[in-house]
């Protein structure tokens, strides 16, 4: 019962969710001042599988990176809102500004989220995610 009504104030019904097999994510707060544990972290569908799934589709190694043999990790910190948006995306300085610009565009690519949920309220959560971006 209390799946069913967290679910229902998601976009998405139960069933869509259940379909598209929504797993939790857990947030890394490390660096966020403002961050509280929630009770369900926010979910994605297939959860961090999911998300590694998208990343491996959806980024390019960017040609100007290629052709100067750039190579390194971008880590970026974003919000799962409270609609499941991502907001605050932010970089920690990277190896070369087009590898940020990929990072960014791809995880903006990312679909909706169900967001974290505290005392049966949805929730800003925290994430850190590192992109490391290889020639091989």
């Amino acid at each position: 019962m209390i799946t069913f009504s967290v679910f229902s104030q998601s976009k998405l019904t139960p069933k869509q969710i259940a379909k598209r097999n929504y797993q939790e994510v857990i947030g890394d707060s490390i660096g966020f001042t403002d961050s509280i544990v929630p009770d369900k972290y926010a979910m994605y569908p297939n959860g961090m599988q999911g998300i590694n799934n998208h990343m491996e589709i959806n980024l390019f190694y960017p040609q100007s990176a290629f052709s100067k043999d750039v190579q390194g990790k971008v880590v970026l910190k974003f919000v799962v809102d409270t609609d499941g948006t991502l907001k605050e995306i932010e970089y920690i300085p990277g190896p070369d500004p087009a590898l940020i610009l990929e990072a960014v565009r791809a995880l903006k690519k990312l679909k909706t989220w169900i967001p974290a949920y505290k005392d049966g309220q949805p929730m800003r959560s925290y994430y850190i995610l590192p992109i490391t971006f290889r020639i091989l």
